[in-house]
């Protein structure tokens, strides 16, 4: 809708039901908040990314807004299969120790992860799904998860059950950002790509 509102002319599917080509990095789950997202989308539109950015924010609500924008080439993979994985901030409550929980977490390596999910049994190495885990401050803990295209993956909520046993009542999990599989290119903005004049074109956005 905010596309449509910024005036931009959207490349759509084919088909009885037709539909914006836009396409968004992976879906939160419920009770999670997010710093920034990505998105692509593609238009027939001739217009820099520039004036298409400032067209954008002016119909955003307030509080949101997108910060970067770039056009990349038609030969360039798709955002869904640049996504690596996602960055997570958790503010714990009193009632947990982000100490101890690392702790337990690096102990406890060598185990499988599991998670029961609609009658069927999720296993998950965490050495592989999950990296760079580290306490900020007094009660925030942060780690990166990997996201994989067409499997499941651990969920923020499966590491701190990991951690203290069970969810801690009142724990903040945010998503600060989306780790993207281009070397060195780990937070926003998006990197630099090749590009194009030629008309449809797909364009790259975070907010």
């Amino acid at each position: 809708a905010m596309l449509k509102r910024a005036g931009l002319e959207l490349v759509y599917s084919r088909g009885f039901n037709p539909r914006p080509k836009v396409a968004f990095s992976p879906a939160l789950s419920a009770g999670i908040a997010a710093d920034s997202e990505h998105f692509e989308f593609e238009t027939l539109g001739t217009a820099t990314s520039t004036i298409m950015l400032e067209a954008i924010n002016a119909a955003l609500p307030a509080g949101v807004r997108l910060v970067d924008l770039r056009q990349v080439g038609r030969e360039e993979p798709a955002l869904a299969e640049i996504v690596r994985g996602g960055r997570y901030r958790v503010e714990l409550p009193d009632t947990a120790d982000p100490g101890l929980g690392i702790e337990r977490w690096f102990a406890r390596l060598d185990c499988e992860i599991e998670r029961h999910d609609r009658g069927r049994t999720l296993r998950f190495d965490p050495r592989i799904e999950v990296s760079d885990v580290e306490q900020w401050g007094a009660r925030t803990i942060a780690f990166t998860l990997a996201f994989h295209a067409e499997a499941a993956a651990l969920r923020p909520d499966d590491v701190l059950r990991a951690m203290f046993g069970e969810l801690p009542e009142g724990a903040q999990i945010v998503r600060e950002r989306i780790v993207l599989a281009d070397p060195g290119e780990l937070t926003v903005p998006l990197p630099s790509r090749s590009a194009t004049a030629v008309s449809p074109d797909v364009v790259r956005a975070v907010r």
